[in-house]
């Protein structure tokens, strides 16, 4: 909270703060007046920190002189609370005292309500009219209005500095969106410590909305993606900043948290190519196929240092991979691959037994009326051999580089039917086996793994997947016919999802999931810049 604190350089001031500490409590009231009308002159000149400190005290001479009977004083308290000028709701005798004043019947919260009406009513000019004035009064959120207005060009001409200045002036009223939205606009102009200054302020505040939370998310990602942002956090760890300090705690948590994902995403890639050198090694097969694993694990193994690092640096490798012969058909072949082989191991044949089960009825090997249950107490012997027998056909599929069409026919047949759309995209392009290629696949095939573990095989719904390019973000969609039921079995750590969240955020891309009306979604988003060569 600013310091109450001004020196009073006019005569005038210091005569009325005398007659005020001296019992003239309407004192209080004029000393408040003055001092606000500097305010609105500092924030005219854009010093808004010194703007607010004398807002600060302003309101606090305007609270006294309520609490000392002022009656005049009321709507200027008031109107300090509304716009968010240093009046503490969160004090006790402040909340008291601003409960028992009767607000004006025309508030500059009812005009704002008002403007938001005519807006709705698709009246903009008036509406645009009055919130710039309820916003040069400064309510918060008019003038966060302002800025959406001036940012887009909507009803008004375009004009970015003007957007920022209303932008300033809400953030500098505590208002939370303002706030988290001046971190990012920051941010985006390479201006570290301005961007974490904003973020943290809007983390310390509580919000209905959770932009709080969306500040510690987006200030995560940043953290995750320039190291120069944790230089920043530990200066002011060192300088006892208490947020700073919990945010470090947090970060430091969330990296230990990161490397178990990683480690875990690791073992389960080389997991698969592994299984299928032992089924290569069992059978006596083409030696060619065991050395071809070997190489897709030392890919691997070479890729996963970039994964792992920061995100720069991987940023930096798919941007100089942008040219050759790699397809995302090539990225889905080998993600169906990658899926499926470890899922047909048998260790893990508990986790897809409802595939089992449901291939069995529909193939007269067990009754109908067959509950989960049973298969696991009586039919036992039945989903040992057809966990056999469905490696054995995949394995043999694979043993010459399948094209996608057959994957999908084999797919189809044991498993359920699956769509994909958007995979033929010519303007991607890498070199095959690259570093674009296999973070592809470690992304895609982790999406295709859980898809398979938690599909509800009972109707053979259609599941989707989807690859969709906009001007700024390429899109990865996968639609999962699912049920409470299935999403509440053990079928693993989690880590395998948690992992994509990390990935994407170190490449500035999102990972969101959502479960809705027996359909498990996940959207994952990742920066167009690092996949499309736009020259």
């Amino acid at each position: 909270m600013p310091s109450e604190k001004i020196e009073f350089l006019s005569t005038e001031l210091k005569s009325l703060q005398y007659k005020a500490q001296q019992g003239e409590d309407a004192c209080w009231f004029d000393l408040g007046c003055c001092l606000h009308i500097y305010a609105q002159q500092y924030e005219a000149a854009q010093a808004y920190e010194r703007a607010f400190q004398y807002y600060y005290v302003a309101g606090q001479y305007w609270l006294r002189a309520v609490q000392s009977g002022i009656k005049q004083a009321e709507p200027h308290l008031y109107h300090a609370y509304l716009c968010n000028q240093g009046i503490d709701i969160e004090n006790e005798i402040v909340s008291n005292t601003i409960e028992h004043i009767s607000p004006p019947s025309d508030t500059i919260q009812h005009q704002f309500f008002y403007a938001c009406q005519l807006w709705l009513d698709h009246e903009q000019a008036p509406a645009i009219n009055l919130l710039e004035n309820i916003a040069q009064q400064g309510y918060s959120k008019a003038q966060f209005f302002m800025y959406q207005i001036y940012k887009e060009g909507v009803y008004r001409e375009k004009n970015v500095d003007l957007a920022l200045n209303w932008l300033h002036k809400a953030a500098w009223r505590n208002d939370i969106q303002a706030q988290y939205v001046l971190g990012q606009e920051y941010h985006a102009k390479n201006n570290y410590e301005a961007s974490l200054n904003w973020l943290l302020k809007a983390m310390g505040q509580k919000d209905s909305e959770n932009y709080n939370y969306k500040a510690e998310q987006q200030l995560m990602q940043y953290a995750e993606q320039q190291p120069q942002i944790v230089d920043l956090l530990e200066k002011k760890a060192n300088e006892a900043d208490a947020q700073a300090i919990q945010f470090l705690a947090h970060l430091y948590k969330q990296a230990k948290i990161h490397l178990e994902n990683m480690m875990a995403l690791f073992a389960h890639k080389l997991r698969a190519p592994l299984q299928h050198i032992e089924y290569n090694v069992k059978n006596k097969n083409n030696p060619q196929q065991t050395l071809h694993d070997v190489e897709s694990m030392q890919r691997f193994l070479n890729i996963y240092s970039f994964i792992s690092s920061d995100g720069q640096q991987l940023k930096q490798k798919l941007q100089q991979d942008m040219r050759g012969a790699g397809r995302l058909t090539h990225v889905l072949e080998r993600s169906f691959i990658d899926a499926i082989t470890p899922l047909l191991s048998s260790g893990n044949r508990i986790k897809i037994k409802q595939h089992y089960l449901h291939y069995a009825k529909q193939n007269q090997l067990i009754p109908q009326d067959t509950k989960l249950r049973q298969w696991d107490n009586e039919y036992l012997y039945i989903g040992q051999q057809l966990q056999i027998a469905w490696s054995e056909t995949f394995f043999n599929l694979i043993e010459v580089p399948p094209q996608l069409s057959q994957i999908q026919k084999w797919f189809n047949s044991y498993f359920f039917p699956i769509q994909f759309q958007g995979f033929d995209i010519e303007n991607i392009q890498f070199n095959r086996f690259s570093v674009t290629e296999e973070v592809l696949v470690a992304l895609l095939s982790e999406m295709l793994l859980n898809m398979v573990k938690y599909y509800h095989a009972i109707d053979d719904r259609t599941a989707h997947l989807s690859w969709h390019c906009e001007q700024n973000m390429c899109t990865l969609k996968a639609i999962n016919p699912t049920s409470a039921f299935e999403q509440k079995l053990d079928k693993g750590s989690k880590k395998g999802q948690d992992s994509l969240l990390s990935i994407v955020r170190k490449m500035g891309g999102d990972f969101q999931t959502s479960y809705q009306a027996e359909s498990y979604q996940v959207m994952l988003t990742i920066p167009a810049t690092l996949l499309i060569d736009k020259e």
